[in-house]
């Protein structure tokens, strides 16, 4: 233990200051991972959000070539009869 008269007793020993650099760094590692996990997840909602208007739609495609195929059909079988 470190009696605080030499020089690197008052400025704190190596072991502490790369330890202090390592958690420093961590804590940057967290920030980035916290930003790119905010970022993965407004890109999914996105991306949810775009699959959904394609699946409405699809399914006013479907509900307008079903309606026009209904129609052929009925113009078809009234000049038929």
């Amino acid at each position: 233990m470190g009696n605080g008269k030499s020089e690197l007793d008052e400025v704190g020993c190596e072991y502490g200051r790369i330890l202090d650099k390592k958690v420093e760094n961590e804590d940057k590692k967290l920030d980035q991972i916290s930003h790119k996990q905010k970022e993965i997840l407004e890109l999914i909602t996105n991306l949810k959000i775009n699959y959904e208007k394609n699946d409405v739609y699809n399914n006013i495609g479907r509900y307008v070539i079903t309606a026009v195929i209904a129609a052929v059909f009925g113009f078809l079988s009234s000049i038929l009869q």
